[in-house]
């Protein structure tokens, strides 16, 4: 069973959106301002594929019981430079996720195994996007670094760093101040992960397919 531990990074979105919003600024209709900044607390999912590890596992321990799923949340400053009915912005986004995935073998002969994952991104993201009034669809593409901590019931803990790759798209509603986030995309960050003598490292991926929704504050 996968279970979810979110909730320090819970309290910090909700400092965060506390200091935005009491901070103020200028009246909602900020449409047409030279620059724009949102602060967006945002959730949803992540799946990677393509995991060398998992496979190892499964193939030592059994079956992972349910899916390869994370839940990140995270926080994310955008400043958006807008020219006409278009522009540039740049994103700075900080999320975490934690999960426990549980190896059984249906046959009880292999050994069980429970890993638990915890990883923390920081990501840079350049996007461009098109304005509609309060519509705002954008895609981009950036980098960013991932800090793991992988730790297998009978093996210990490893921690390495781990260069992120992004790719994202989707769009903001604008209803005054408030704005609503809605983003597809994908990431790809692996790590190499030390095996048994006599087999080569396997992969580890931490990025995959994601989708996330948020809500965000002008400023």
């Amino acid at each position: 069973m996968v279970t979810r531990r979110t909730g320090t990074l819970a309290l910090l979105a909700a400092l965060a959106l506390g200091a935005a919003l009491a901070a103020g600024g200028p009246r909602p209709a900020r449409a047409q301002a030279d620059t724009l900044y949102f602060v967006t607390v945002k959730g949803g999912f992540q799946e990677p594929s393509g995991d060398e590890q998992f496979d190892l596992l499964e193939r030592d321990h059994g079956p992972l019981e349910g899916d390869r799923r994370v839940a990140p949340l995270g926080i994310e400053l955008d400043m958006y430079s807008v020219r006409n009915r278009a522009g540039l912005a740049l994103g700075i986004e900080v999320h975490r996720w934690e999960e426990t995935f549980r190896f059984r073998d249906p046959a009880a002969v292999l050994p069980p195994e429970d890993v638990n994952l915890w990883g923390q991104g920081v990501l840079f993201t350049f996007k461009t996007f098109l304005r509609a009034g309060s519509f705002f669809p954008f895609v981009g593409a950036g980098l960013g670094n991932y800090y793991v901590k992988y730790r297998e019931l009978s093996s210990g803990r490893f921690i390495q760093e781990s260069v992120e790759h992004t790719a994202r798209a989707g769009f903001r509603f604008l209803l005054g101040r408030l704005g609503l986030l809605a983003e597809p995309g994908v990431t790809h960050a692996p790590v190499e992960l030390e095996t048994v003598a006599g087999e080569p490292p396997a992969t580890l991926e931490l990025g995959g397919r994601y989708a996330s929704a948020g809500l965000s504050w002008t400023f």
